[in-house]
This record gives C-alpha cells, sequence and structure tokens, in this order.
C-alpha cells in the first residue's frame, strides 16, 4: 500500500505537484513535477493543437460552410446478386415440383422439355447470382452481406445442377452395362 500522506495519481493524470516537503526548484528553471506553460485555445483532455492541424470542429452535420453526409448506397450488385440466387433456388424448385405433378399425370415428354426449359434457365440466373456476387464481395467499403449470400446460393444451385446433369447423363451409361 502507498503512504495515506500522498494521494494516488492515474498514470494518465498528469504529474504531481510538488509537496511542501520537497525542495521548489528556483523560478525560471522547470523542475520536477512543473509543467509548462499553457498556449493560448483550447485544450481537450490535456492535449492541445498541434501546429498546422486546426481545431475540430464539432458542429451539427449540414452545418453552413460543411456538406450534410451522404447516406451508404449500399451493394447494387449484391443485391442483383442475392434477387438472381432467389429466382434461380424459386425457378428450380417451381420445375421440381411441377415435373413431378407431371410424371404422374401425363406424357414423360412434356417432363424432358420441362427440363430443357426450366433447368437452362436456373442455371443462368445461378451464374449470374454467382457473378454478382463475387463482384460484390470484391467492392471495398461496401457491405458483403448480401454478396456472401448471393456467392453461396449461386455456388449451390450451380452445383446442384451441374451434379444433376451428369447423373442424369451417367444413369442410362450404368443402366445398360448391368
Amino acid at each position: 500500500m502507498s503512504d495515506p500522506q500522498q494521494p494516488q495519481v492515474p498514470p494518465y493524470a498528469s504529474s504531481p505537484q510538488p509537496y511542501p516537503s520537497q525542495p521548489v526548484p528556483p523560478a525560471g528553471q522547470p523542475g520536477y513535477g512543473t509543467q509548462p506553460a499553457q498556449p493560448q485555445g483550447y485544450v481537450l483532455n490535456g492535449h492541445t493543437p498541434q501546429a498546422g492541424h486546426p481545431a475540430p470542429d464539432y458542429s451539427a452535420p449540414g452545418a453552413p460552410g460543411y456538406p450534410a453526409p451522404r447516406p451508404s448506397a449500399g451493394n447494387a450488385p449484391a443485391r442483383i446478386g442475392l434477387i438472381m440466387g432467389l429466382i434461380a433456388v424459386g425457378g428450380e424448385l417451381l420445375f421440381n415440383v411441377i415435373s413431378r405433378i407431371l410424371l404422374f399425370s401425363s406424357d414423360y415428354r412434356i417432363v424432358d422439355m420441362l427440363y430443357m426449359v426450366g433447368t437452362p434457365l436456373a442455371l443462368i440466373a445461378a451464374v449470374l447470382a454467382l457473378t454478382f456476387g463475387i463482384v460484390g464481395l470484391r467492392r471495398p467499403g461496401a457491405p458483403h452481406g448480401m454478396a456472401g449470400i448471393a456467392t453461396g446460393i449461386g455456388l449451390a444451385v450451380t452445383c446442384g445442377i451441374v451434379v444433376n446433369f451428369f447423373i442424369n447423363v451417367l444413369t442410362p451409361l450404368v443402366y445398360d452395362l448391368f
């Protein structure tokens, strides 16, 4: 513990003033515990402005002589990519539901035609979502949440369509072997 006669000074506070029991330096000589003369102007947290650096202005935004801050425009490629990804997922789900209904109620040629039209459209939307998502991720200073979601959706739908295509191509080949 410290001596109860001396108050504790936090490290960020100015150095303590000399106590009467300590010798006081002669006038004109800076000694321990004395502070240099403060320049004219404001003092903020013990700091004065440096030469060449103006004092900060804490006036309200849009004050006379200062432009008002513009709101962030967001990340347009990410938004476009997210919309395209949702279209790809929704289209793929819709084509799957319609094809299952048509398999039990009509001819297989209609189902094949639906897959020939719907799958490329969903693949185009997924590739666009992936592309716009990557472009949105590469924009500095823009929010990246939607861009990451768009990239993930685009990549997942693209991989699903490609794997489904290879399964549909390889299934007849394997079936003929057995």
